[in-house]
């Protein structure tokens, strides 16, 4: 039994389970094994990436990708001392796709979550994004952070203490 994608609430606790299943995956990614990124810690790279696009950005500015990855780059080096630049800042670059979504077309994760309406537990399809790109004031690709991510954050951090 599907419910209608309005019954989501951003306050939901399961959309706060689902936007952090991307960040967990990255435990376990092939790309980590594959490009002898061992000693990384992916998701609190995505955590910095996050935070810095949220912290650069209001209603009236968004930050460009390059400058995310750039200052992701040095939390990698902090990380992980005596690598290359080139290394911390392709690791930076692969997380922050990853935050994006560059592997789907339409940008946009998908999470099946459910939950108990009029004494049925329903499940329900929950679309989201936690990085978007968005032109710039020059139509120049960016980010911003999205409000399912922020309120989703936000609520797993205050649930946990």
């Amino acid at each position: 039994m599907y419910a209608p994608q309005e019954l989501v609430s951003l306050f939901h606790p399961e959309g706060s389970l689902a936007i952090a299943y991307p960040l967990l995956e990255l435990y376990t990614s092939k790309a980590k094994a594959e490009r002898g990124w061992h000693d990384y810690r992916l998701n609190e790279l995505a955590l910095a990436a996050i935070d810095i696009v949220a912290l650069r950005t209001d209603l009236n500015s968004v930050v460009r990708q390059e400058a995310v990855v750039e200052e992701v780059a040095g939390f990698a080096g902090l990380q992980v001392p005596g690598r290359s630049v080139a290394e911390y800042r392709a690791v930076s670059q692969w997380v922050v796709e990853r935050l994006i979504n560059t592997e789907e077309r339409d940008r946009v994760f998908r999470h099946v979550v459910g939950n108990v309406v009029d004494c049925c537990f329903c499940l329900w399809d929950f679309p989201f994004q936690i990085l978007k790109e968005v032109p710039d004031e020059v139509g120049q690709a960016a980010l911003t952070v999205t409000d399912v991510t922020c309120t989703g954050f936000r609520r797993v951090s205050l649930t946990r203490g």
